[in-house]
């Protein structure tokens, strides 16, 4: 269990793991989440007989409104542990607290996309194509700018995705690890059926996968703090702040020839969380859909906000100030 320490001001948290393995094994992937919420995932250094030793630092600030109250910890690191393999992790994480000069506001609520299995002592994280990472929420009616961070990392067929080929030369590769789908990954965010946003993950070569050079005597990127991907829908919240229940939902693509767009391989474990801040002196966001159309008549429907804070440098013609969002869904701004 995490509480927060008392009497301790505090802007920001940095957590330091450290691992400590002595034996043979392969690198695992590590899951570390507050409830339902993943704040961290990791994959391990490769054990050897003489024994290894790695920390690593990770700054969890952005979690602000989880890391301010006592939240359950779980931790996922599935091993395989027999006369063979002979490698077992000890693994701690400590919680480094500072006030620093405060450089930024966090999110005032985090919502998770998840299986949200906390309860039963389980991670939840979500595994593609087989599950179903999609879950209902409803936003607070004063919502002024909403994030969905995603995780995202493939696994088994799809660790080493971005070798893989087209699928109809999938067969030309008999007997060997080449799978189908092609190189190519996508990770599409979806708010009630409506594409709100993609990600493109980045290859990353964990401990043992493909040549030593990638990973001794330094690990490759990333391998220790796989990265989030971060999608703004700010432009939604017109549509999500009516205090109706939205349904979001994370899809992994990747390419095929004949069907372009299609499923992946088994298999993705991916999960995020939706950062959401509100005006605490406003009541409620409201927007209006807006239509755009291409020359080729396909059209892109996008929400266009007014946030419910004020701004004095737009005066409407009720006395009151807003800030007019508008945008299209075919340019949503992507931050990674």
């Amino acid at each position: 269990m995490y509480s927060p320490p008392t009497g301790c001001n505090f802007t920001t948290v940095i957590f330091n793991m450290s691992i400590t393995s002595a034996g043979i094994n392969y690198d695992r992937l590590g899951l570390l989440y507050l409830g339902d919420l993943e704040v961290w995932r990791t994959t391990t250094g490769m054990p050897v007989r003489t024994g290894i030793f790695y920390n690593f630092l990770k700054d969890v600030t952005v979690f602000d409104a989880l890391l301010r109250t006592q939240q359950k910890v779980i931790m996922q690191l599935d091993n395989i542990y027999n006369d063979v393999f002979t490698g077992n992790f000890n693994v701690t994480v400590t919680a480094l607290y500072y006030d620093d000069e405060k450089f930024f506001t966090p999110a005032n609520t985090i919502l998770p996309i998840s299986s949200k299995r906390s309860s039963e002592n389980q991670s939840s994280v979500i595994s593609l194509p087989d599950g179903n990472a999609s879950i209902s929420v409803t936003f607070p009616r004063n919502v002024e700018r909403a994030v969905v961070s995603i995780i995202a990392s493939g696994n088994g067929a799809e660790e080493f995705w971005f070798t893989n080929v087209p699928t109809e030369y999938e067969k030309t590769f008999n007997n060997t690890a080449i799978y189908g789908y092609s190189p190519f990954r996508e990770v599409q965010l979806l708010i009630d059926g409506v594409l709100a946003g993609a990600i493109w993950p980045f290859p990353t070569i964990f401990t043992g996968g493909i040549s030593p050079g990638l990973w001794v005597p330094i690990v490759g990127v990333d391998t220790y703090d796989l990265p989030n991907f971060e999608i703004d829908v700010s432009p939604w919240l017109g549509l999500l702040c009516d205090g109706k229940s939205h349904t979001f939902e994370l899809k992994v693509l990747g390419y095929d020839s004949v069907t372009t767009l299609e499923t992946v391989g088994s298999n993705w474990w991916v999960s995020g969380s939706i950062f959401l801040w509100v005006d605490s002196a406003g009541d409620q966001t409201t927007g209006s859909v807006r239509t755009r159309y291409l020359s080729g008549g396909t059209d892109f429907g996008s929400p266009e906000v007014v946030p419910a804070n004020n701004y004095p440098d737009r005066p409407s013609s009720h006395g009151h100030h807003h800030h007019n969002w508008n945008s299209h869904l075919s340019s949503l701004r992507l931050l990674a």
